[in-house]
Parts: C-alpha cells; sequence; structure tokens
C-alpha cells in the first residue's frame, strides 16, 4: 500500500515538474528584473 502511494506521488511529481521549473523560471526572471530596474 505505502509503496503504490510513494510511486502515486513521484508519478504526480514528474508531471507538475515542467509546470514546477516554468513557475521557478519566471519567479528568477521577475526577481532579475526588479535587480535590474533599481
Amino acid at each position: 500500500m505505502r509503496h503504490a502511494v510513494l510511486h502515486q506521488d513521484m508519478v504526480l511529481k514528474l508531471m507538475n515538474a515542467p509546470c514546477f521549473r516554468y513557475k521557478l523560471y519566471k519567479s528568477y526572471a521577475n526577481f532579475i528584473f526588479i535587480i535590474k530596474n533599481n
């Protein structure tokens, strides 16, 4: 049971990885933008 839950969690993480990377990239780009403007 626990193994199945762990596998499901891994699949969800893999599915959400591109979305997470996009969010991280966006926040990083905003951070650089703020630094350049100040």
